[in-house]
């Protein structure tokens, strides 16, 4: 049985039984061996920009024997699927902004699927935001702790929503709702961390107000996320 990281395994968690998957950079096709092993999929395609990756990917399925059901192809994101050929359209690892520009790019195959499970390393206010912005509804996010680092799952699917406040976006409004324990340790951090450096841009005066400012709006936002938090 294969072993993946409680990163992984939190991203592949999101993906809805019975559905055929594509993994969008799927490097050592992980997820869908795992996902495969677990029942979870009908069939995947593990898709990949270079070679190298695909050719290790491909060594992986056959060592696990799931030739028969998981499909490899080399393809720059979304270009190499048709639209309609997966349910479930999985993209992690990958910074915000490279994802967002797959996401548009493939505008017509992603709107296609039944659900996106993305996991953004960077820029998430800005990610959620371009999900609702394009017509997508956040149905819900996973944070995990994993070798020191924290990481954050999005399932989005088509449909109207917006957040009232800017911390919701900064910090997932699904995770405040659900009570997340990693989002709450890791909000205290952040507002222990930035705390410390109000502190120090109050002590240099007026040459960093621009800064202190943000840092305040910041520290805000953090507030009401974690009162939010403690009244569910």
């Amino acid at each position: 049985m294969i072993k993946i990281s409680k990163r992984l395994e939190t991203v592949a968690s999101l993906v809805s039984s019975g559905n055929r998957l594509a993994d969008v950079g799927t490097d050592h096709a992980y997820i869908p061996i795992w996902l495969a092993e677990q029942g979870r999929i009908s069939s995947a395609i593990a898709m990949d920009i270079n070679e190298g990756p695909l050719q290790r990917a491909r060594q992986n399925v056959e060592k696990y024997g799931y030739e028969g059901q998981i499909v490899l192809r080399l393809s720059d994101g979304l270009d190499e699927l048709e639209p309609g050929e997966a349910d479930t359209i999985l993209i992690a690892g990958m910074g915000g902004p490279l994802m967002m520009r797959i996401l548009t790019r493939g505008r017509e195959t992603s709107r296609m699927a039944r659900e996106l499970i993305l996991q953004p390393q960077s820029e998430l206010t800005r990610f959620r935001h371009f999900l609702h912005e394009n017509g997508y509804r956040i149905q819900q996010e996973k944070m995990v702790l994993d070798e020191g680092k924290y990481y954050t799952v999005i399932k989005a699917a088509l449909g109207e929503e917006t957040y009232d406040h800017e911390w919701a976006y900064r910090f997932g409004k699904c995770l405040v709702e659900e009570r997340s324990g990693p989002l709450r340790d890791w909000l205290l951090r952040e507002r222990e961390k930035y705390g410390r450096i109000q502190d120090q841009l109050t002590e240099k005066g007026r040459d960093c107000e621009e800064r202190l400012q943000t840092v305040r709006y910041y520290l805000k936002d953090i507030d009401e996320a974690l009162a939010a938090y403690e009244s569910r």
